[in-house]
């Protein structure tokens, strides 16, 4: 199987307070063996991304941080690991590699800024 956990994401789908179970129930879990993106639209949009730009779980779990949202820890892809996966010439590609850059560059120098608290 392509993706392992591919169960258990339809069963978060299936399962989750926040989705509606209308369009989740109905994943196949044979469509992770394909290893094409999967989009779920129900009360909101969930992409279940196996494969963005040549970038897989695998070449991008390096770049997985958990961040804090509203207390609430979400795990998502660094700003680096969403540069890798815009490396195309779409149009909606391009405009978001120039926001990630700049978030990027910002980033970094702010962290030059902030003295490290680890000896």
């Amino acid at each position: 199987m392509f993706f392992d956990n591919s169960y258990y994401i339809k069963c978060l789908l299936c399962y989750s307070p926040c989705l509606c179970k209308i369009r989740a129930k109905d994943i196949d879990t044979a469509w992770f063996d394909e290893g094409e993106n999967i989009r779920v639209a129900d009360a909101f949009v969930v992409d279940i991304m196996l494969n963005a730009c040549g970038q897989t779980y695998e070449t991008l779990k390096r770049y997985a941080e958990t961040i804090d949202l509203d207390g609430l820890p979400v795990r998502t892809l660094s700003l680096e690991g969403l540069l890798l996966t815009k490396q195309t010439m779409r149009d909606k590609d391009v405009s978001d590699r120039v926001i990630l850059e700049r978030a990027l560059e910002i980033y970094r120098k702010n962290a030059e800024l902030t003295p490290s608290t680890t000896k």
